[in-house]
C-alpha cells in the first residue's frame, strides 16, 4: 500500500516537473536585447547615449538602463513580423525618435505607437 502511494507521489511530481520545463518559454519574454545607442527620444523621453535593455512586457516595450536597471520609459507598441529574422538587434530611428526595435535572430519586431 505505501509504495502505490509513494509511487503515485512520484509520478505526479515527475510530471509536475516535466510541465513546468515546457512552460517556462512563457515566462520569460521571448523579445528581449540588450543595445547601445547614441543619445535619441523614445515616446518623449530622452534616453543618453548609453546601453539600454528593451524587453517586451504585455502590449507594452520597457525600457531600462543597463548599468543599474532603472526604469527610463514604458511605451505601447505593436508586435510585427519580418520575412526573415533579423541578423542583429538594432534600433530604428526616424529624426531621433525609435520608431522601432529589432531583435537578433527573431522575425518578431516592435513598433512603437
Amino acid at each position: 500500500m505505501r509504495f502505490k502511494i509513494f509511487n503515485r507521489i512520484i509520478v505526479s511530481s515527475a510530471l509536475l516537473i516535466f510541465s513546468l520545463g515546457f512552460s517556462v518559454p512563457t515566462w520569460a519574454s521571448p523579445l528581449h536585447t540588450t543595445i547601445s545607442i547614441d543619445t535619441s527620444v523614445v515616446n518623449g523621453t530622452q534616453l543618453k547615449a548609453g546601453t539600454y535593455d528593451f524587453a517586451l512586457k504585455g502590449d507594452q516595450l520597457v525600457v531600462r538602463r543597463d548599468d543599474d536597471g532603472k526604469l527610463m520609459v514604458k511605451v505601447p507598441v505593436k508586435v510585427e513580423q519580418t520575412p526573415t529574422k533579423s541578423a542583429d538587434s538594432r534600433v530604428i530611428l526616424v529624426n531621433n525618435d525609435v520608431t522601432e526595435i529589432h531583435f537578433a535572430n527573431k522575425k518578431e519586431y516592435l513598433v512603437l505607437e
